[in-house]
């Protein structure tokens, strides 16, 4: 049977006519308002715990193990980092054997060029004095 608040009220009259209004009060205090088939007992509280305990397990482990696979994840992708690295590193040797093979290539046509140019520089000059000669020899006769 569940206690109504008119049930209540006719309770706490009768109390407060025999016990005066200050123990009706405190009695009806202690009188939970709920139906008695909805307080919860201590056997509730200690199955609620256990329940919750157990969902909290399920979630620790479904966190671990997403973890771990995020750690192994990781793991994958910084060894093919390091791979692409070392690849880009040998690479970058090989630019630099190139780089000074084309510096050397250069050197070399930088000195050819320089003794060309002296060797055209010498044959202007030999031109110049001998087309000089013939006009003076030209010009004396």
């Amino acid at each position: 049977m569940s206690v109504n608040e008119r049930n209540r009220r006719d309770v706490y009259l009768k109390l407060e006519e025999l016990m005066g209004d200050d123990l009706a009060n405190k009695l009806m205090d202690l009188i939970p308002l709920q139906p008695h088939t909805e307080l919860a007992t201590r056997s509730d509280i200690v199955a609620m715990a256990m329940q919750l305990r157990g969902e909290m397990a399920e979630l620790r482990s479904e966190l671990r193990g997403e973890m771990a696979e995020l750690r192994s994840e990781l793991r994958g992708e910084m060894a093919e980092l390091r791979g692409e690295m070392a690849e880009l590193r040998g690479e970058m040797a090989e630019l630099r054997g190139e780089m000074a093979e084309l510096r050397g290539e250069i050197s070399l046509v930088r000195g050819d060029l320089g003794y060309e140019i002296g060797r055209l520089y010498r044959w202007g000059m030999a031109l110049i004095v001998a087309n000089g000669v013939a006009v003076i020899a030209a010009l004396a006769t």
